[in-house]
């Protein structure tokens, strides 16, 4: 199964960490991850979410980090996520 990690980045530090941690807890139970921390934030605002709506499509589900809600971008994923029928997963 795949799965999109989705939350806060923007103001967020460590925000490297939290998505790498969630990855190795994904991967360890045999997801294959799509993680946007793999794109270049140089991008505009808009080409990064382009970019992350094709992944939640070519996803099975999307992973809502602890603290998405506080995040515009993780909110929009959120919202895509749920008009494409994907499953959501939120971290405990």
């Amino acid at each position: 199964m795949i799965i999109f990690i989705s939350g806060p980045i923007s103001n967020n530090p460590n925000y490297r960490e939290h998505f790498k941690a969630a990855q190795d807890y994904l991967e360890v139970r045999g997801y294959i991850v799509l993680s946007p921390t793999c794109l270049n934030p140089n991008l505009s605002y808009d080409k990064l979410m382009t970019i992350c709506r094709t992944m939640i499509d070519v996803s099975d589900a999307v992973y809502m980090l602890r603290n998405w809600t506080i995040s515009p971008g993780a909110c929009d994923e959120n919202t895509y996520a749920m008009v494409q029928n994907k499953q959501i997963i939120y971290e405990e």
